[in-house]
């Protein structure tokens, strides 16, 4: 069971890493559809799962409240959710184990 939960949290947690890194990407390439279908779908799915419902209300709410009025607002908006999930990740490195931390961080660092 222990193991079991320890996957799921490596898992959210490299799920969190890719998501960030996908966004920054399609932000860098200012790919706006895959801007949308990151934020809208994949961040939402993704903080469902993680339980941070913060990121799933504010995703939701980007593309259900009232349409971009420019890209430059729907830029900014990609914006606040990147800053959102960078600021969501330290807690959840804090809830692994040491161990598994270190194992996270060597397997990063390689594939750098």
């Amino acid at each position: 069971m222990l193991q079991c939960n320890m996957t799921a949290s490596i898992s959210i947690q490299l799920g969190l890493d890719d998501l960030i890194a996908d966004l920054q990407y399609a932000r860098k390439c200012d790919e706006l559809g895959r801007l949308a279908l990151l934020a809208y779908c994949d961040a939402r799915c993704w903080a469902r799962q993680a339980g941070v419902l913060s990121v799933a209300d504010y995703s939701t709410a980007m593309f259900s409240e009232q349409p971009h009025k420019s890209k430059e607002v729907f830029l900014q908006q990609i914006d606040q959710l990147i800053f959102e999930l960078q600021r969501v990740r330290p807690k959840l490195v804090d809830h692994t184990p040491h161990l598994m931390r270190a194992k996270l961080d060597s397997a990063h660092m390689s594939c750098s």
